[in-house]
């Protein structure tokens, strides 16, 4: 017995051309996560929305959706890459081999580097954290949390 299926449809003639993807730019991309940060620094996560970013950023809110897929996944890039930055200095100072007081001083230094450069990571970082650690995708923070314990408790002994 023969189907009534409707075949498929080619979506385009053949022979034409494809619409070329255009990818975001990076440097847009950071203008966003800085703007998202502010936001989130001054409102905190759960009281900010998508459409709080878009106004704040001067675009539409589905246009968002374009470079990022949730509101969730801006958090987590700024998070990480604030985090990322500090432990790369860190380490750095860590595997320096430096004596305690040096150590220290250069911790110190490396903190107030990174807290100039990324101010609004670091409020949310600390308004959040505790709260964010709880989700999977953010149990890095926890993470990071025991490895700023024993870098500086370490060098302290």
């Amino acid at each position: 017995m023969p189907t009534n299926k409707p075949t498929a449809k080619p979506t385009a003639e053949p022979g034409a051309k494809k619409k070329p993807q255009v990818t975001p730019s990076p440097e847009r991309r950071r203008e966003l996560l800085a703007t998202a940060a502010e936001v989130f620094a001054a409102q905190g996560y759960d009281a900010t929305t998508v459409r709080k970013i878009a106004d704040a950023a001067g675009m539409l809110a589905g246009s968002l959706y374009y470079h990022f897929d949730s509101k969730e996944s801006m958090l987590d890039e700024i998070l990480s890459a604030f985090l990322n930055e500090l432990w790369d200095g860190y380490d750095t100072v860590l595997a320096a081999g430096l004596g305690p007081r040096e150590t220290i001083e250069a911790l110190v230094t490396e903190s107030f580097r990174e807290i100039d450069r990324h101010r609004a990571a670091v409020a949310i970082y600390q308004k959040e954290a505790r709260t964010l650690s709880a989700q999977p995708r953010f149990h890095y923070l926890s993470d990071s949390q025991v490895k700023f314990e024993k870098a500086w408790l370490g060098t302290l002994e």
